[in-house]
């Protein structure tokens, strides 16, 4: 038979047909709440199940059932039970529950916090209800009461009155846990209603069963509401708090989902029964209740009203109106005694006995006292020890719960206990709720809620509001100086009290003085120290200080007390010696131990030397360097000024006030105490409390006897109890900071006393730096079975045990060890709060040489050094620590100017005589500043012009220095126009100088520009010149021809730039002057150029000057240095490049009337004439237009040869290019220079072509010179740039140049083709502009061969003028030294057609086919006589001839073009 429950109110229940005997005719059945056979009939049924309904909820039914036979035979009765609700859960242990439950994430949630421990371990908190929809979820959070327990959690989706069903247990912890958390999840399909969920929590199992009984179990239920999504949400939050005993105050946020609320209902109980009617409407999200009832508590409930009665859930929260409640359960334990003294008023409550509930309201009792000041307290409990906490509600928001309310805790079990409780010295006048609460089972009791074995009693503290004398003292601490004195020091009150201080001083620390207390003795104003004499040696002292304001004003509070014992021993003087403890730094030379470097020679290859600074580095103490180090004690272990009272077993010292602030895991403390197992704690709360010895575990771990936020050096078992010293002492170290010394001098292992310990731990001011010395440390027992196992530590733990450093096979469980004289360092290593930096020079204003331990410095002279560490302490505080070293120079030659400022007067230098190249030169700051005068020239090894010291160069001066140059930042060392600095090794300077370049130019003037010092900006050239006419030359656009682009950047080195005149200029040339700042360019620098691939024939451009093939191979560079560069010398260097440099002068201003350049077109232009053409034959313009030497700050352009150089390659320049002899004044345009060419090794003639139509002129330069060849010669022969304007050139086979060398020697039989381009028809002149070497000699010719005119015309004796029509001819003219025999067959013509005669001295000239156009006539030197044009007629006579008689020759140009030479005699 089988009982289905399908609600808690109906079950059905079924049977089956017995399988023996008759069969049934029916069957009888009885329900029945008790188990009892029926002794009637039952109800018969013909069925084999019954349904049973209107059943009692929770309540357990009996279904008997038997058969029916027929004729009155039955059969007995079979039975069957079934619960109408959910199994229950008993437990037979009050012991352990669940405190806390609550949920997250759901749309309402469940909040059953210290819930304590439910009847039977059961608790029905079904009115408790988590809302949530379904397919989403919801977190849960569960606290254990004590212990570790098994948690199952299920819920009944089918509704079935179990939680049997698969899926209906969702979570399981697994395993034994104290807290835990989950996600519990809500199937998509799940209905909405109301499910049970059921939490169970079991000691003794890690899978606890939802039914049953079990000892140490409880089981809680709740409800779990799956519900549609809402529509009107209620608020986000609600937080109820009291603002007194009568009021209160709720406040809640509006929701964040769902429709906007148009207001909310609120409703206000004592029940925690949610509403089932409507609130109190209102717009607002808070609301403040009055009149209230004290010490009760008030549930508000609040929901959100979304209109058209679319109102959310109730959501609610609770305050009480009073203090929180604190009872006990048990009437066996209480505080007999409470009692204060010290205060103005104080409190007696003595043999109270036990309150009833355990709660006793003295509110009534007061102590009073005045804000900054203190009263003590006395407690005794009627039996047992009890922990004891006291708290006092100093911003009276009625809890205890805020910072500084807990104002003394036992941190321990006591039967009594005293203590002192000051009043904030912020606190206002009025009284404050002091609670105290003494708990047997508990060491930390709470403030609030029931437990058992527990008394609280509630006090009443008036503060009378602060004293008239407001300041206090702080940090009183003392230092005894012998057996009978100590030094008693404190920090200044703030306000200054005008009187000084009074201090006090007993051998007893209670009771502490008060307003009424005869002060010991007093100090006057300003002081803050004091010698006490006349104290007794193994003697305990506390001293108290307070302001002594005068005026009127009194005395302020006291503060203390300090404590210390003057010892029975011989004390050390509190000096003590370390190596790398305290902020420190040594400098000197690399390994010399703080040394300096030994003295250097200037002249030597390398003044450079390396040198260290030594010193401490620190990082913050979030981290910390655990290193072994040499074992060397700051001071002395025994008789420290300072012992500590802790000369009973395993307990904590009273708190050790710290001389200064000790950072220690990144939190600052001020205070310390001291273990009697060698050990330093920084958590206080332990002050005169046992301090355990027992451990069994590594660092980090609270476990047993280990304490976070401690230093453990040694810790281990031992008894100070037996014998041996404790102390401390502040001591002052050959460093100059404090350190602060603890050591255990002598003292026994516990359990063998013959076994002993001595060991120090060290903390240090400013670093922060942690030290521990062992002198010697040995096993207790002789490591025989060892008593706590032999188990030891030297480390450092953090305030919650998470974080630790050990001294390697230093930790709790590492081998047992021994050891003597063994040392360790805990090294702040976080976060870096160290700097160094390297001063030039003493002290730290000068220039920073350096940021690292390790530096190189290469000093011109004698130069001192300085190391600065910076600190950054955990305060804020930054501390900086100087060391200095100091590099010897010697062999310097220093400008002294005691005569004048003369560069050249030996009496000026120290030691006397003027630097020679051999000489390392200092240029200090002095009244008479050196100049280097025009055509004077300066040498030295190597340059160093100090601060605030000028060195000027002037024009035509010039400055060797072999090796490098230092200028100091505030020194001013100017090379003016046409001056030179030269160097001669590639070495890198140091420091700015000022370079001057002058150009006479208008305002359209373009000044082709280079830099000699590094990264100087190009718009810095000409300030006023717009960034709109700054270019580059960039040389090929898609491999074709190139272009002008802007240019704003820092100059490149060896790159050129051009750069218009300023905008304030005029068409009337001025002089203008750049100043280029920097440090000097020197040595090799290489500078990249490129080409297009373009080879092909001439074409036309974007104007009408023709494109040619190497109108992409134009590169425009620059001289890089501050001295000028022999072209020549470059050329021979830089192969990659055409042997020419082209050099722009613009002499002609913009015009109209200047040709188009091949790149664009423009309406006015500049004169494509203007460029100076240069190699290693000479300068097209002339020998006396270029020195042949490119001036510092001159920019050219130089032409790429095509293949087979790669289209990507680089020009070098060097120091062998540079020379004091090299002339620096050729920049821009020049007049009036003489070239540097020993004429006698080159020969050379410059020829003008000058077109008598537009007096246009060209050049070309032919010349003799060594080296060169017929043939094409990359340095002696310059291509020339055909374009649309007139061109005047040499052939070298088809190829046209500008300039042309030949071999030499020199051959008078040489003959070199000339050729033109003409740019109109008319009249031209060929004649010699320069002539040098063997040209200069009457005897050696220059001839011009016109092959048209089958003339020979001597140059030297006069130009040769031509007629010809516009266009290229290159077989007309030929450069000849030699006149050969005229033949006058040569000359002779057809006599029938032209006749040609003189009849007294009258030429006749007769043409019997065609009229004649034009006649010339020319001597047979080629001397033009006498011309006629446009004659127009068959015959001509030419009278008046004014020569003398010869022969002369006659050009006939006949009409048809026909031209013929005749001569006649005259």
């Amino acid at each position: 038979m089988t009982a289905n429950i399908t609600s808690n109110t109906s079950t059905n229940v079924t049977w089956s047909t017995p399988s023996s005997g008759t069969t049934p005719v029916g069957y009888e059945y009885v329900i029945s709440t008790t188990n009892t056979n029926p002794t009637g009939a039952g109800t018969a049924t013909t069925l084999t199940s019954n349904s049973f309904t209107g059943l009692t909820p929770d309540t357990t039914y009996y279904v008997f059932v038997r058969s029916n036979c027929g004729g009155s035979d039955y059969s007995n009765w079979a039975t069957t039970s079934f619960f109408t609700g959910y199994c229950t859960y008993n437990t037979t242990s009050s012991s352990y529950w669940i405190d806390d439950f609550y949920t997250t994430g759901g749309n309402l949630n469940i909040s059953n916090l210290n819930s304590g421990y439910s009847t039977n371990g059961y608790g029905d908190f079904t009115s408790q209800f988590i809302n949530q929809s379904a397919s989403l979820s919801f977190d849960f959070n569960l606290t254990l009461n004590s212990g570790t327990h098994g948690v199952n959690i299920w819920i009944d989706w089918n509704q079935d009155l179990d939680f049997d069903d698969t899926g209906e247990k969702v979570y399981a912890s697994g395993s034994f846990a104290t807290t835990t958390s989950g996600t519990i999840n809500i199937p998509a399909p799940t209905p909405t209603g109301n499910y049970r969920m059921r939490v169970t929590a079991n000691y003794s199992s890690t899978d606890p069963s939802s039914c049953g009984s079990s000892t140490y179990t409880e089981t809680e239920d709740y409800t779990l509401v799956v519900d549609s999504p809402p529509t009107c949400y209620w608020p986000d939050s609600l937080t109820a708090t009291t603002t007194s005993t009568t009021s209160g105050n709720a406040v809640w946020t509006a929701p964040t989902s769902g429709t906007t609320p148009v207001g909310y209902e609120y409703v206000i109980s004592t029940t925690n029964t949610t509403p089932s009617g409507s609130g109190i409407s209102t717009t607002l999200t808070n609301q403040s209740f009055t009149g209230l009832t004290p010490n009760t508590t008030y549930y508000v409930f609040v929901r959100s009203n979304c209109g058209g009665g679319d109102f959310s859930y109730w959501i609610n929260d609770s305050f009480y109106t009073g203090y929180c409640i604190s009872e006990s359960t048990s009437t066996s334990y209480w505080i007999d005694d409470f009692s204060t003294s010290g205060g103005t008023g104080n409190i007696t409550n003595n043999n109270t006995g036990l309150s009833t509930n355990g709660y006793g309201d003295f509110s009534t009792q007061s102590v009073s006292q005045n804000s900054g000041l203190s009263f003590d307290f006395s407690l005794a409990l009627n039996s047992g020890t009890h922990g004891v906490n006291i708290w006092v509600d100093w911003n009276n928001d009625l809890d205890f719960d805020d910072a500084g309310e807990l104002v003394f805790a036992s941190s321990g079990y006591v039967s009594s206990t005293t203590g002192t409780i000051t009043i904030p010295s912020t606190a206002s006048a009025g009284d404050y709720r002091m609670r105290v609460v003494a708990n047997y089972s508990n060491s930390n009791p709470t403030s609030c809620g029931t437990t058992t074995y527990t008394e609280t009693e509630d006090y009443t503290i008036t503060c009378l509001g602060p004293l008239p004398c407001t300041g206090v003292p702080s940090n009183i601490y003392a230092n005894p100086l012998t057996s009978t004195s100590a030094d008693l020091y404190w920090n200044e009150a703030s306000p200054v009290p005008a009187n000084g201080y009074q201090y006090y001083v007993s051998t007893s620390a209670t009771p502490a003085p008060n307003a009424s207390t005869t002060p010991t003795g007093s100090v006057s104003a300003g002081t803050t120290f004091v010698t006490l004499t006349g104290l007794t040696d193994s003697t305990t002292y506390y001293v108290w200080i307070r302001s002594n304001c005068g005026g009127g004003l009194g005395e302020g509070a006291w503060d203390g007390p300090a404590e210390f014992t003057i010892p029975n021993c011989s004390f050390g003087d509190s000096n003590g010696t370390t190596t790398l403890g305290c902020p420190s730094v040594v400098s000197g030379g690399l390994g010399l131990s703080g040394a300096d470097p030994a003295s250097i020679d200037c002249t030597s290859s390398s003044t450079c030397v390396d040198l260290e600074a030594t010193y401490l580095q620190l990082g913050d103490t979030s981290d910390y360097l655990v290193e072994s180090i040499p074992y060397n004690p700051p001071y002395q272990f025994n008789c420290l000024k300072n012992p500590v009272s802790v000369n009973v077993d395993d307990v904590w010292s009273d708190v050790i006030d710290l001389p200064f602030d000790f950072c220690f895991y990144d939190n600052t403390y001020t205070s310390c105490i001291v273990g009697s197992n060698g050990i330093i704690s920084f958590d206080t709360s332990n002050a005169d409390s046992s301090s355990g010895y027992s451990f069994s575990d590594s660092l980090p771990s609270t476990n047993n006897a280990l304490f976070a936020n401690s230093i453990f050096g040694v810790y281990h078992d031992i008894d100070p109890s037996v014998a041996g010293e404790v102390g401390y002492e502040l001591i002052t170290l050959n460093t100059g900071c404090r350190a602060l010394v603890a050591s255990w001098h002598d003292v026994p292992m516990y359990s063998d006393n013959t076994i002993l310990y001595t060991g120090m731990i060290v903390l240090y001011e400013n670093t922060n730096v942690i030290e521990v010395y062992i002198e010697e440390k040995n096993i207790d027992d002789n490591n025989v079975n060892p008593w706590n196992d032999g188990n030891a530590i030297v480390g450092i733990q953090n305030s919650d045990a998470s974080i630790a450093h050990v001294a390697p096979g230093r930790n709790g469980l590492d081998t047992n060890w021994q050891v003597t004289n063994e040392a360790w360092r805990f090294v702040p290593n976080g976060t870096s709060i160290t700097s160094i930096a390297w001063h030039q020079g003493s002290g730290t204003s000068g220039p920073v040489v350096g940021t690292t331990d390790i530096i190189n410095v290469c000093p011109t002279n004698t130069t001192t050094y300085t190391a600065e560490v910076t600190y950054t302490l955990c305060n804020g505080t930054i501390i900086t620590e100087t060391d200095e070293t100091t590099v010897t120079v010697t062999g310097s030659k220093l400008w002294e100017g005691s005569i004048s400022n003369n560069w050249q007067n030996a009496l000026n230098w120290s030691p006397t005589g003027v630097p020679t190249s051999t000489d390392c030169i200092i240029i200090p700051d002095t009244t008479n500043d050196p100049v280097i005068s025009p055509t004077a020239h300066g040498n030295g090894l190597n340059l160093r012009v100090d601060a605030d010291a000028n060195l000027t160069i002037q024009p035509n001066g010039s400055l060797t220095i072999v090796d490098f140059i230092y200028t100091n930042p505030s020194a001013n060392f100017t090379v003016e126009n046409d001056a030179s600095l030269i160097q001669i090794n590639d070495v890198a300077n140091t420091g700015d100088i000022n370079v001057e370049r002058t150009a006479n130019i208008r305002k359209t003037d373009y000044v082709y520009w280079s830099t000699p010092v590094i990264d100087f900006p190009v718009t810095n050239i000409s300030p006023n010149t717009s960034t709109g006419f700054i270019y580059q030359w960039l040389p090929t656009t898609g491999n074709i021809y190139g272009n002008w682009i802007y240019a704003n950047e820092n100059m490149i080195n060896g790159k050129g730039y051009i750069v218009r005149g300023p905008n304030n200029f005029t068409n009337t040339t001025q002089d203008f002057t750049a100043t280029l700042t920097g440090v000097p360019n020197n040595g090799n620098i290489t500078k990249t150029i490129s080409r297009g691939t373009y080879t092909g024939p001439e074409y036309t451009g974007p104007s009408t000057t023709l494109v040619t093939s190497k109108d992409d191979n134009w590169n425009l560079i620059g001289n890089p240095y501050p001295s000028a560069i022999d072209v020549n010398t470059f050329l021979t260097v830089n192969t990659d490049i055409e042997g020419s440099v082209r050099i722009w002068t613009h002499g002609t201003a913009i015009s109209a009337t200047n040709s188009d350049p091949f790149y664009n077109d423009y309406t006015f232009n500049y004169s494509a004439l203007d460029y100076i053409i240069h190699n290693g034959t000479g300068t097209l313009s002339g020998p006396a237009t270029f020195s042949g030497y490119i001036g510092s700050g001159q920019g050219f352009f130089v032409l790429m040869n095509d293949n087979p150089t790669p289209t990507s390659s680089s020009v070098t320049f060097n120091n062998n290019m540079r020379s004091s002899s090299y002339a620096n004044n050729d920049f821009y345009r020049t007049s009036n220079t003489s070239e540097n060419i020993n004429s006698s090794q080159k020969h050379r003639v410059w020829l003008d072509l000058i077109n008598a139509t537009t007096n246009t002129s060209n050049k070309t330069l032919v010349g003799y010179v060594n080296g060169a060849t017929n043939d094409k010669d990359r340095m002696f022969d310059a291509y020339l740039d055909m374009d649309e304007n007139q061109q005047f050139y040499s052939l070298i086979n088809t190829e046209k140049v500008t300039i042309q060398g030949r071999p030499t020697p020199f051959l008078d039989t040489d003959q070199v083709p000339l050729g033109v381009k003409l740019t109109n028809n008319g009249s031209y002149t060929i004649a010699i502009s320069d002539l040098d070497g063997t040209f200069t000699d009457e005897n050696t010719n220059v001839y011009l061969e016109d092959t048209y005119l089958q003339i020979i015309h001597n140059l030297k004796n006069s130009p040769y003028t031509f007629t010809a029509n516009t266009g290229e001819i290159n077989d007309r003219f030929i450069l000849r030294y030699n006149e050969n025999s005229l033949n006058t067959d040569f000359f002779d013509v057809d006599e029938t057609a032209v006749t040609v005669f003189s009849v007294n001295d009258i030429i006749k000239i007769n043409s019997t086919n065609h009229q004649l156009k034009d006649i010339v006539v020319y001597d047979m030197l080629g001397r033009k006589i006498i011309s006629k044009y446009n004659i127009n007629s068959n015959s001509l006579q030419i009278e008046n001839l004014k020569i003398s008689n010869g022969t002369l020759l006659v050009e006939v140009t006949l009409q048809n073009g026909y031209k013929l030479i005749k001569k006649v005699v005259i």
